[in-house]
């Protein structure tokens, strides 16, 4: 005869079951219900166990506001059941609330003392709840029942100490000496709680039980020095250091720490032989050597430091090769020092190793612009984008690049991009306002230029290049002449001596048919050029073309001529030298 095999929901129920009898006899270890004055009834007993095992089944499966309910009727059925008062505790420090479960943990404590499970609740609520002294007294009543449970008295002393009973403390880690003996963690635990007590000597010696013990291990020379270095005994703090060095000899923190010695006494060669050798060491966080380079970014304006910050900031990406950090550093110092070509060089190895950091692409960006390398611009501003595509100076630099490529369409539309992303900027909104003038003037789209250049000035109204800009296509196209030499003879008063602001004043002059002043202007903008242009003599002998009479062809072609000589010059430039007559 065969058994019928179990459905699907019996099989969960026999799991069930079977969980609940295993919480059953754990809770039976520790939880034997205390003699009651009042019996309970069959019928009272087996409601309450109902509730208290629906409660367990509800915690195994983590609904533990559930559980609370069925724990809470146990106990208005049962109020002797210390494991329902244990497992409310429980329950209420799941759900991060040692309020609330430090009061039942104390129940379950008063019906059952001597449970470790019980104390152990009672002590870790009261800890949450930074009530050290009561936390105390329960984990010294654990160290009492399980006196071979050294946890404990590690928790003992953290209670003594979060209450800087520092002597107690001290004796409660020399009760735990006596079974583990001498090691790490309560020998520097030591040495804490008797530097806190100024016991300087104390301290060291708690620190030379350690090298006694283990005398060829470098780290607790290393402790011992630094409490000798911060106390006030660098000679003794040297010696070890040295010692350190001689266990071993690629030691990045003692050469750190010589390093600083060497400072301090004003002997910079051998100071900065161990500050190279320990920045070349890849042993030293990354980290730490950032902190010691940090104060020459203050001081880059001198020669001498500057070459140490570079030397240093070299040696970060041989030693970390890995870290992104490490060569965005040395870039930001190749960048302050103008070695710009290596500057950039590095930035690109940065975001190799780490695209994520703007403030990276923001410099490479930068640096591209300024080199005026347009080509690398546009392949750096096009990866930014798609990585950062809310900041509005990677779209305006971006536009710039394709602008110089004469893709103007496209300048255009990213400038927009720039411009719908940024808010509450108005010298950002005046720069991409100009951009555009730019472009839709090269896409000979004047009305929109005219109205872009309009709009920069309202934001800006003393932007020199938007002045100078708006007034010479102006000039070039004979609209506006007043407006235009309003704005062109502004530029000029607010940035004096710039041959380019001139030459446009002058130009502007010159359409205006006051050949005389535009002469003026002319002869200014040669002699603060610091470099001739084909612009800047075209224009000059145009407007000698109409100051002079009988000569004035040979006084233009001369100046034209020179003109053909140092560029392109205008489209009409080749044509006036062969007539020998101003062509517009």
């Amino acid at each position: 005869m065969f058994k019928a095999k179990p459905t699907f929901i019996q099989r969960i129920l026999i799991i069930s079951v079977l969980c609940m009898l295993l919480e059953c006899l754990a809770i039976a270890v520790f939880a034997q219900a205390p003699k009651r004055k009042n019996k309970l009834s069959e019928a009272q007993q087996t409601k309450a166990e109902m509730f208290f095992y629906e409660g367990l089944r509800l915690k195994a499966i983590s609904d533990y506001s559930t559980a609370i309910i069925n724990f809470e009727k146990t106990i208005a059925i049962d109020p002797n059941q210390a494991a329902a008062y244990y497992e409310l505790s429980q329950m209420h420090l799941n759900l991060k609330n040692p309020a609330a479960a430090l009061p039942y943990a104390i129940q379950a404590n008063k019906f059952d003392p001597k449970n470790e499970w019980y104390l152990m609740a009672a002590a870790e609520a009261s800890e949450k709840l930074s009530e050290y002294k009561m936390a105390e007294k329960y984990y010294q009543q654990l160290v009492k029942l399980k006196p071979t449970q050294v946890e404990n008295y590690f928790s003992v002393a953290n209670m003594q100490l979060a209450q800087k009973k520092y002597k107690k403390s001290l004796r409660t880690y020399n009760e735990l000496s006596k079974q583990l003996g001498i090691t790490e963690e309560i020998a520097i635990q030591k040495e804490k709680i008797w530097l806190k007590l100024n016991k300087v000597n104390n301290a060291a010696a708690e620190i030379q039980t350690l090298i006694n013990r283990y005398p060829k291990e470098p780290k607790y020379y290393l402790l011992l020095a630094d409490i000798f270095s911060a106390n006030n005994n660098s000679d003794k703090a040297f010696a070890i250091y040295q010692k350190v060095l001689q266990l071993d000899s690629n030691n990045g923190y003692a050469q750190l720490e010589l390093a600083e010695y060497y400072r301090i006494k004003k002997e910079e060669s051998q100071a900065m032989r161990y500050l190279y050798s320990a920045f070349q060491n890849p042993q030293i966080n990354i980290d730490h050597k950032v902190r010691i380079l940090a104060p020459y970014f203050s001081v880059i304006g001198k020669q001498s430091q500057r070459k140490r910050a570079l030397e240093l900031a070299s040696f970060l990406i041989v030693a970390h090769p890995a870290e992104a950090k490490a060569f965005a550093i040395y870039a930001d110092l190749l960048y302050q020092d103008k070695q710009l070509d290596s500057a950039k060089k590095i930035y690109l190895q940065t975001i190799a190793l780490d695209k994520s950091v703007f403030a990276v692409w923001q410099n490479l960006l930068l640096l591209q612009a300024e080199t005026q390398d347009y080509n690398g611009l546009l392949k750096s501003s096009n990866q930014a984008i798609e990585l950062f595509p809310n900041q509005n100076f990677v779209f305006y630099l971006n536009a710039a690049a394709k602008y110089q490529a004469k893709d103007f369409e496209a300048a255009a539309l990213a400038y927009k991009q720039a411009l719908a992303i940024t808010f509450d900027n108005k010298e950002m909104q005046a720069q991409i306002y100009s951009g555009l003038g730019d472009v839709y003037n090269e896409l000979k789209q004047y009305a929109q230029s005219d109205s872009f250049y309009n709009a920069s000035l309202a934001l800006k109204p003393d932007e020199v290049f938007v002045l100078n800009n708006y007034a010479y296509y102006l000039a070039l196209r004979k609209e506006q002449l007043p407006k235009a030499t309003q704005m062109a003879k502004k530029a000029n008063e607010l940035q004096p001596n710039n041959a380019s602001f001139e030459d446009t004043y002058a130009w502007v002059l010159f359409k205006m048919g006051n050949y005389e002043q535009a002469l003026i202007w002319i002869e200014l903008a040669l002699s603060h050029s610091e470099t001739q242009t084909a612009t800047l003599m075209e224009h000059y002998g145009d407007i000698l073309y109409f100051l002079t009479k009988k000569d004035s062809a040979v006084q233009a072609i001369e100046k034209w001529k020179a003109a053909k000589t140092l560029g392109a010059g205008s489209e009409q430039l080749s044509e006036k030298i062969k007539e020998g007559k101003w062509i517009e």
